[in-house]
């Protein structure tokens, strides 16, 4: 006789059991995690899983069934193949939103290393790679969602980057047959019941003990009858994952499926609304990868995405006995060095105890064997971490320690106060940015100091200051957005990076060996010969593996290979 006569509790209060269930998995006050059953629908399914409770009654109609079909706890019961979630990215940053190089070489022109990856030094690459969906039945990558890095996890969570990551190494394997084998593997299909394209795949790329993983952990064909009662008691996001990996196992066993069938189940098109558990990842984001680089992508569809690698840069730093930054040292040369208006002296922002204003009396670009590019009396930068709490109207309040005519004067402008308030609000942002970092972190490991953080917010604050002080001058911003700014900028990623790997040793590069003395003579129309940092190590960059996030939960969670698209 079927299941169902088994069962001690009637068929519809069975099914009110487990719908009160449902409704208990999806109470935000019962959540053990913040990835929680609205996070997206995988993570639904693994919620319902970790109810277990000992011989919970699940009727499975229609009554009759053979035992070979999988009952609905044979589907939630243990890990899933793939848990990766939005509630496992991490370290996003925006405080790098809106930032990019200046330019992307081709990181498949790099030197690759069959164990490490490509072996970049300090710049910006980029390729577009061949990437899988790992999500079935939800909508492909578009509509403005953005992507995020996460590692993969679940049961399966290691098999799958194995794929990925051997992909590169079988060129003559399509796409397609790949993909395949990932869609079998994260459906639970047996092995031996997978297309024959899928099957060679697995003999090529994976071990004989990870082919017997795949078989231990299959699932039989539900029948398409018993779908609808089968899922009916479970949440929406739940039961079109399930169904769609259900449909998955029958087309990939049943020998006569095409490849563009069975990818109209995992991948489904058209416009589609935000899903549970949502969130705004803006298109373009950075994250700090854990190997100390900084990336992002832009996927074409599911099956190709663009990614992009920024690579950080120590720089040797020297500040004055006040604080400020005076120099920045590139390993090859390269020097920004700024001295301050002391006639002046530091501008008091009202409400901000912690933070000053400082004029730039000159700013001298310098490059290795060229005449140093000098700006005179042009721009200003803040010194310090804001607390957010100046208003606009304040502004005007705001003045030089030193009450002599030049600070008045420089304060007079009316132009000169809208700039300091747009300035402040930038800083204000930048801090934000920089404390929801330090909240990453704390969850992670442990915080860094507040003065690794003022370091951060301290570049920021100098980079945006030699922006707007060179901008009016045709020589020094030619010079500034060359060669100059790419160095400060990678400069502001490792301090960033350097907040991440507090006690990882090498995992941000060599750190800067200490600075020169504060009193060095630093001669302002000539090139000086400085003290400089050493030279950056190949740093090695392995995008197979990884697991591509949408903020919208409603999207593809991708995975991505090292095989580019030519």
């Amino acid at each position: 006789m079927g299941r169902l006569a088994r069962l001690p509790f009637g068929p519809f209060r069975g099914m009110a059991l487990l719908s009160s269930l449902a409704v208990l998995a999806l109470s935000p006050g019962l959540r053990a995690e913040t990835s929680s059953v609205a996070g997206s629908a995988l993570q639904d399914s693994a919620a319902v899983a970790q109810l277990r409770i000992p011989g919970l009654p699940i009727p499975v109609p229609p009554v009759g069934l053979p035992d070979a079909v999988p009952s609905l706890q044979d589907l939630i019961d243990g890990e899933d193949p793939l848990t990766t979630s939005l509630g496992d990215v991490a370290m996003e940053m925006p405080i790098l939103d809106g930032r990019a190089p200046t330019g992307f070489s081709p990181l498949t022109d790099l030197p690759w290393d069959a164990h490490l990856g490509y072996l970049a030094m300090p710049g910006a690459y980029q390729f577009v790679a061949e990437s899988y969906c790992l999500k079935a039945g939800t909508h492909g990558p578009g509509g403005g969602d953005g992507y995020a890095y996460a590692d993969l996890a679940g049961s399966r969570g290691a098999m799958v980057q194995t794929i990925l990551r051997e992909a590169v190494n079988h060129p003559e394997i399509p796409q397609s047959h790949i993909q395949l084998l990932l869609w079998g593997v994260i459906a639970r299909t047996q092995l031996q019941a997978m297309p024959a394209e899928a099957q060679a795949v697995a003999q090529r790329m994976l071990t004989e003990a990870e082919r017997r993983q795949i078989n231990g952990g299959a699932l039989g064909l539900i029948p398409r009858e018993a779908q609808q009662p089968l899922f009916r008691a479970l949440p929406q996001s739940v039961r079109q994952v399930l169904e769609a990996e259900a449909e998955l196992r029958r087309l990939l066993t049943q020998g006569n499926a095409t490849y563009q069938q069975i990818e109209a189940i995992a991948v489904l098109t058209g416009s589609v609304g935000q899903g549970d558990g949502s969130r705004h990842i803006p298109q373009g984001r950075w994250s700090l990868h854990p190997d100390g680089y900084f990336i992002r992508y832009q996927p074409f569809g599911y099956s190709r995405t663009q990614v992009q690698a920024w690579v950080p840069e120590a720089l040797a730093i020297e500040r004055d006995s006040q604080g400020r930054i005076v120099a920045l040292t590139s390993h090859d040369g390269y020097r920004v060095e700024t001295d301050y208006n002391d006639q002046v002296g530091a501008l008091r922002i009202p409400g901000e105890p912690h933070l000053r204003a400082y004029q730039f009396r000159q700013i001298r670009l310098i490059r290795p064997n060229q005449p140093a590019i000098t700006v005179d009396n042009q721009g200003w930068t803040f010194v310090g971490r804001p607390t957010g709490q100046a208003q606009s109207s304040q502004m005007a309040l705001a003045g030089p320690k030193t009450q002599d005519r030049a600070g008045a004067d420089w304060l007079a402008d009316a132009d000169r106060l809208t700039e300091l308030y747009e300035r402040y609000q930038k800083a204000k942002e930048a801090k934000e940015n920089v404390d929801a970092i330090l909240e990453e972190i704390d969850r992670l490991t442990h915080p860094p100091t507040q003065e690794q953080a003022e370091e951060v917010l301290d570049r920021d604050h100098y980079q945006e200051g030699l922006d707007a002080a060179l901008d009016n001058n045709p020589e020094a911003k030619a010079e500034w957005i060359g060669e100059h700014l790419k160095r400060v900028e990678r400069g502001f990623l490792y301090a960033i990076c350097q907040l991440r790997a507090l006690g990882s040793s090498g995992s941000c590069g060599d750190d800067p060996p200490p600075s020169p003395p504060d009193d060095r003579p630093r001669p302002p129309q000539v090139n000086p010969q400085p003290w400089m940092p050493p030279s950056p190590q190949p740093r090695p960059i392995r995008p197979g593996g990884q697991g591509l996030i949408p903020g919208n939960t409603n999207r593809q969670r991708l995975g991505l290979s090292d095989r580019p698209v030519y």
